[in-house]
């Protein structure tokens, strides 16, 4: 055992220093390569979490950002539904899906907060959106023959035309059998008579389509304002994971405040178009 360790050392002795002295120099450099690679990875995976976060932080604002817009949308949408024909529109096609789509991202990227609320409001304004249109199939209805009673108006004008034209040619060629004109100027009468009838009708038709829509308008808003507490906490939700600053009190009074200039509008206009169907109606009595 002796001898072993004796060879060992005299094996040891054999080595030129210039070899130790790389041995040991390769040895520190092993031992740095293998430090700054454990710090480089460390690096690494902190930049990528990093980058990670930012991507997130991105995508949500383009998705949030979008939401909102969207969301605005739909409610002027709403507003202006009387004047559509939401029967004939492309189903696909319209500011209500196009919510519902942006919600699906919200609820796949938000917080869970966030994706519970955005769920809540999609499903709030799908609901109104649905009631609306059964709301509005009598107002549809009126549009729909109001259309139809515009469309012979202009078929008797232009019969009257026709007529008076014939009774001008006729005119014209010294024709002045009372036989050949009595029953062009009879047809004349009918056609006036009947012109007067689809105006009334047409008036009538008018002071209904206005009167529903105004019904509407204020079934809208009381809906709006049903949902309206969730939907400033999706806004509020939505600003927090932004990272904009938000006095959530300050946001709803100011949120409640635009809805109640927004009802005295709607209360003026009413009242202005209601005045102004009155005075159409006791010019045609007149």
């Amino acid at each position: 055992m002796i001898a072993i360790v004796e060879i060992a050392v005299e094996f040891l002795k054999s080595i030129p220093g210039e070899i130790w002295g790389a041995t040991i120099a390769l040895s520190g450099v092993w031992i740095a390569s293998k430090n700054s690679n454990k710090q480089l990875k460390e690096r690494l995976t902190a930049e990528s979490h990093e980058s990670d976060t930012q991507r997130k932080s991105e995508l949500r604002r383009e998705v949030y950002l979008e939401g909102a817009q969207s969301l605005t949308k739909l409610t002027s949408y709403l507003a202006t539904l009387p004047d559509q024909y939401p029967y004939e529109e492309d189903a696909f096609n319209n500011p209500v899906n196009e919510f519902l789509g942006i919600a699906s991202k919200i609820q796949l990227i938000g917080e869970p907060k966030t994706s519970h609320l955005v769920a809540s409001v999609a499903t709030k304004y799908g609901t109104v959106y649905l009631q609306a249109l059964q709301h509005l199939m009598p107002l549809q209805e009126i549009i729909r023959e109001k259309d139809l009673a515009e469309g012979a108006l202009e078929a008797v004008g232009d019969a009257i035309e026709k007529t008076m034209a014939q009774m001008d040619a006729l005119t014209r060629s010294g024709q002045t059998s009372y036989s050949v004109f009595e029953p062009l100027s009879n047809d004349l009468d009918t056609l006036f008579q009947r012109s007067g009838e689809i105006k009334d009708q047409i008036l009538s038709l008018g002071s209904k389509k206005i009167e529903k829509q105004q019904v509407y308008m204020k079934w809208l808003l009381t809906k709006l304002k049903e949902i309206s507490d969730i939907t400033i906490e999706l806004s509020v939700s939505l600003r927090s994971e932004l990272n904009v600053e938000t006095n959530v009190n300050e946001f709803r009074a100011a949120y409640k405040e635009n809805q109640l200039a927004i009802e005295n509008e709607l209360e003026n206009l009413t009242t202005l178009i209601s005045s102004e169907l009155n005075k159409e109606e006791n010019g045609q009595q007149l």
